[in-house]
């Protein structure tokens, strides 16, 4: 999961002069304009910082050409797009790309006693985080980052329960899952791919993890529905992430 920010265009408001009253509108993207304008935020910042390009029908990582998520959910502010994330609904990329197989996934739920709940045949995929250059540093990336590991997302137009698996870089791992209150699993280092010759390196290489949702992420976030609004100021104090 590369995480990556954008400028504020020209006429924006800078996010070092919100208004701490206003609020952070989070929802899954439903209309057809939701998706293409998440779409759109995700590879611009993605083919500006890496290279890459997005495809529904030819992926090829070593020409840089990756599959679009298959559902969005976007953060706004005055209903201004600031933050996006993906989920791999259908086939993921660990799976297609990583080497992570159902049976690896079955392990490691029945050591953690939840088979009887979960199956490695039932799995998604949280992916391509992109968040608006200057927000992050506010806590709104981080904060909208947890807020999204809710089943209001993570199980949508889902009839049963689902694990969730993850990729990303180590040091991602180390700066924002604990401290949101969400547990990794590693399952097995990730190939290597010249698409993310920019992204990671030997002192920081990617791996794939597993998240058991009921286990692994904290109530807090699993329970709380979207959509939602949620003041700038409480975000801004962390008090979200104290729940």
């Amino acid at each position: 999961m590369n995480t990556v920010s954008q400028t504020v265009p020209p006429g924006r408001i800078s996010p070092a002069n919100l208004d701490t009253a206003k609020t952070f509108v989070i929802r899954p993207a439903v209309k057809r304009v939701e998706v293409l304008q998440c779409q759109y935020f995700i590879a611009e910042i993605y083919n500006r910082h890496y290279g890459i390009v997005f495809s529904n029908d030819i992926t090829d990582l070593d020409q840089r050409i990756e599959p679009y998520p298959d559902r969005y959910v976007m953060g706004l502010i005055d209903g201004y797009l600031v933050a996006a994330a993906g989920l791999y609904t259908r086939r993921t990329y660990v799976e297609t790309y990583g080497n992570v197989n159902t049976e690896d996934l079955d392990q490691m739920i029945a050591e953690a006693g939840m088979a009887g709940r979960y199956s490695g045949a039932r799995r998604r995929e949280y992916t391509k985080l992109v968040i608006r250059k200057g927000y992050g540093g506010r806590g709104i990336g981080k904060f909208f980052h947890a807020a999204t590991h809710t089943r209001s997302f993570l199980e949508i137009d889902a009839e049963q329960t689902h694990v969730l698996v993850v990729c990303a870089k180590q040091s991602i791992y180390r700066a924002m899952y604990p401290e949101e209150r969400i547990r990794t699993r590693v399952i097995k280092p990730f190939p290597h791919y010249a698409v993310h010759e920019q992204y990671c390196s030997k002192e920081d290489p990617m791996d794939s993890r597993l998240v058991i949702p009921s286990i692994d992420i904290a109530p807090a976030w699993y329970n709380r529905e979207l959509p939602g609004e949620f003041q700038l100021e409480a975000i801004y104090e962390d008090r979200f992430l104290e729940a």
